[in-house]
């Protein structure tokens, strides 16, 4: 067995080791994994994709625009993964993350020594795992790591494609379940595309649409009950993530940010564009689309970027490669590369995260029970660690007084580091008490 293969493996099972341990230390819940974990929990015992008040468009008329606190456009594959782990505890489900992390290392091997060789390989795995993003992301209940998993492996098997069309199947059922988990992972279509007219088998779309719709089927029913269209998820959660006016920067902030975002080695990708060659065009070709489309959508957040990183070490271990043909050599430069970015990712992994809606939220479920209602901002964590539906506030106190009274409003939560109406820190003048404080974060309670 290749000595390559063996050090790739060592170090996708240190990947997941590190990141689930640090997984089992949080601290806090990041809003996607309330989310997340609330969704699970609701498929687990409810057999009911959604979470928090299931009757969202009963509060419009409390609201300047359509609330959807139950989350229901959310892609439902990594909910559906937690929930079939639901009944053995919050700290098996956290081990999806890091599981598909380590797989997403492994598998960047697989596709480096595809691609051009095995150190290449070894590599572009070896630079993925000491990402400080990756591992930090990993380390969370997130789609970030699956995503990655699912996307990279659509595209070993579009490398496939381009020589034998037996790789329709995996391929199809590749992209419809890396749909199922992330709509930007759309983008894999375009270098299939191309593909598709260099072969001038246009018979491949044809069959790779009827596998995709066959597995997104049942999506597209409940999504047309829910939402009235059967693209009525994907076109809620673009307005969701894309429409809201917050996270937008100009089309060159990603690439000023490089360095903060992929560290050294996306800088070896230069030696990859200028040394371009023709086997590497469907490489190249995703690899410009990746970055190109996400520089154009408004909203930006580095974030968004880590389920393509293996795309983008590869292109960026290749470049290198292209350039230092010793082998010790290239090595060396890997191992000194990671050896300072080590330090980086341990610094994340270690970063102190803000608890207050978690404490906040741990002392109400004390006070309040399943089907109580509470007004918070971060709705998603109040709602999974209390069970209560939890409401966000409204732009103005006279619909804030009417919530309180249609819903029997007891209990609402501040946080100062949450952008808040301005009533919401004055509501101790309207018929409110302070019971609990921690740091930013307060817990009011309504006055009989």
């Amino acid at each position: 067995m290749e000595r390559t293969f063996i050090t790739a493996l060592i170090i996708s099972i240190a990947v997941f080791t590190i990141t689930y341990y640090f997984s089992l230390n949080h601290k806090t819940y990041w809003w996607d994994e309330a989310v997340y974990l609330s969704l699970a929990r609701n498929l687990a015992t409810k057999a009911y994709f959604g979470m928090n008040y299931p009757f969202p468009e009963r509060l419009f008329e409390f609201y300047e625009y359509r609330l959807v606190i139950d989350e229901s456009f959310r892609q439902p594959l990594f909910p559906f993964l937690l929930s079939f782990f639901y009944w053995f505890g919050e700290k098996v489900q956290r081990i999806i993350s890091p599981f598909f992390a380590s797989l997403t290392v492994f598998l960047t091997y697989i596709v480096g020594k595809k691609l051009k060789d095995e150190y290449t390989g070894l590599a572009a795995s070896i630079f993925v795992a000491f990402s400080h993003y990756f591992l930090f992301f990993s380390s969370k209940i997130l789609t970030e790591s699956l995503s990655s998993f699912i996307f990279l492996l659509s595209f070993l098997f579009l490398i496939k494609l381009q020589k034998d069309r037996r790789y329709i199947l995996p391929f199809g059922i590749s992209v419809a379940l890396s749909l199922l988990t992330r709509y930007t992972n759309l983008l894999i279509l375009l270098p299939f595309i191309f593909i598709l007219f260099k072969k001038k088998d246009f018979k491949m779309i044809l069959e790779v649409s009827v596998i995709v719709l066959i597995i997104l089927l049942p999506w597209f029913v409940f999504s047309s009950l829910r939402y009235g269209n059967f693209l009525g998820a994907l076109l809620v959660s673009f307005k969701e993530v894309y429409g809201k006016e917050y996270f937008h920067y100009p089309f060159y902030y990603y690439f000023i940010n490089l360095l903060e975002i992929f560290g050294i080695p996306i800088f070896f990708s230069l030696f990859f564009l200028l040394n371009y060659k023709k086997e590497n065009k469907l490489l190249l070709l995703t690899f410009l689309l990746i970055f190109i489309a996400f520089s154009i959508l408004a909203r930006k957040e580095f974030r968004y970027l880590v389920p393509y990183f293996p795309i983008f070490f590869l292109a960026s271990t290749i470049g290198l490669r292209s350039v230092i043909e010793k082998k010790k050599v290239f090595l060396l430069i890997v191992s000194i590369v990671c050896m300072l970015e080590l330090n980086v990712s341990w610094r994340s992994l270690n970063i102190e995260e803000d608890s207050n809606t978690l404490k906040a939220a741990e002392f109400l479920k004390n006070f309040v029970k399943e089907g109580d209602f509470v007004i918070a901002e971060n709705y998603p964590v109040l709602h999974y660690v209390t069970k209560a539906y939890a409401l966000p506030f409204t732009g103005d106190l006279e619909h804030f007084q009417l919530i309180v009274k249609t819903f029997h409003v007891k209990f609402v939560v501040i946080d100062d580091e949450i952008t808040l109406p301005p009533y919401a820190l004055e509501l101790e003048n309207f018929g409110f008490e302070k019971v609990f404080e921690y740091k930013n974060a307060k817990v009011l309670k309504r006055v009989e």
